[in-house]
């Protein structure tokens, strides 16, 4: 994915993604952060060319499924 991205967007670095890890024996977790590539081999594709990536029916649901909300907080609790 950072390969792909990197051809996709300018020279500048795009920040993609956060990883976090779970917390240690200290307590503190790992954050590994994904960035795009500073150098691609061959030339971009460029930021200002659109892109269309293919799709399966199952992606986007059509009609789209209500969105289930967690009950409020304030209702739980006890008296």
């Amino acid at each position: 994915m950072q390969v792909v991205c990197s051809y996709l967007f300018g020279a500048e670095p795009v920040h993609l993604i956060d990883v976090i890890g779970r917390p240690g024996a200290d307590g503190t977790a790992q954050v590994r952060q994904s960035w795009t590539m500073p150098f691609t081999p061959g030339r971009r594709f460029g930021p200002d060319k659109p892109v269309f990536g293919p799709a399966r029916r199952a992606t986007a649901r059509w009609p789209p499924r209500p969105v289930r909300r967690p009950p409020d907080v304030a209702s739980r609790a006890s008296p």
